[in-house]
């Protein structure tokens, strides 16, 4: 029950948010999806993540920050000034830098206006003790209001020093109505499987849950909320992520 209303907190403050912004802006609908569409040949964007996690008497914060240029109209860079977390578990808790990074986007076909949108998203993050590179293929097709995406990823963790690699295989969907042009509700899924050192696998991990995303001109604000469906017992039972960005 606390959980719960935890979340429910979470959602209405993000609703209570969105319904002050009107108009219209970029397309970012999900927040653990990525769309095909790229920002405008040279437009400037600063995105704040933040995704709680918890499960049981664990809480941990993770936070982004995140500046994307558009090169061209079909090629997107972003900037990961740092990322970092806070955890908080049985009284004690702890802060930490998770590194910084940068990712490219090159899109191939749009959503709405080709049979099906495509891009290729290549990211990597290095911190103190870890480097990560993750590639992703997306996929998108509007049928009017309706968006639907699908993200395949491949990432490479070498993690402990640099001295442990693991694989990651992850794909996620995700669905968006959009019910005025302003305000946008959907759900998205996750599934993920690690292989230490490429080799034994993980148990298989899903997450499902709603999301809602509202836009004005300028500003823009999507949540998500999900619920794990299966999973180790030391992965978060609910991850709600927020993104707030804003057009310059």
């Amino acid at each position: 029950m606390k959980t719960c209303r935890s979340l429910s907190a979470l959602l209405l403050a993000g609703s209570l948010v969105a319904t002050t912004l009107v108009s219209h802006a970029t397309e970012r609908r999900f927040v653990f999806n990525y769309e095909t569409t790229t920002a405008a040949k040279g437009s400037f964007e600063y995105e704040q993540y933040v995704t709680w996690g918890h499960r049981g008497g664990f809480d941990g914060w993770t936070f982004r920050h995140e500046i994307e240029y558009g090169i061209s109209d079909t090629l997107q860079i972003g900037v990961y000034a740092f990322d970092w977390e806070h955890n908080r578990e049985g009284g004690q808790s702890s802060t930490d830098w998770k590194g910084s990074g940068i990712e490219l986007i090159k899109s191939f076909s749009d959503p709405t206006k080709d049979v099906l949108g495509s891009a290729l998203y290549l990211e990597s993050l290095v911190s103190d003790t870890t480097i990560s590179v993750e590639g992703k293929l997306l996929l998108q097709k509007n049928f009017g209001p309706l968006a639907v995406v699908y993200n395949a990823v491949l990432e490479a963790e070498w993690e402990d020093g640099y001295k442990e690699d693991v694989g990651v295989l992850e794909q996620t969907v995700g669905l968006s109505y959009q019910i005025t042009p302003q305000f946008f509700v959907g759900v998205e899924a996750f599934h993920g499987v690690e292989f230490e050192h490429w080799s034994d696998s993980s148990a298989s991990l899903v997450y499902v849950g709603p999301n809602l995303s509202v836009r004005s001109s300028k500003l823009w604000f999507t949540v998500a909320g999900l619920f794990k469906a299966t999973g180790a017992s030391d992965e978060p039972d609910v991850q709600v992520r927020t993104i707030i960005g804003y057009n310059f």
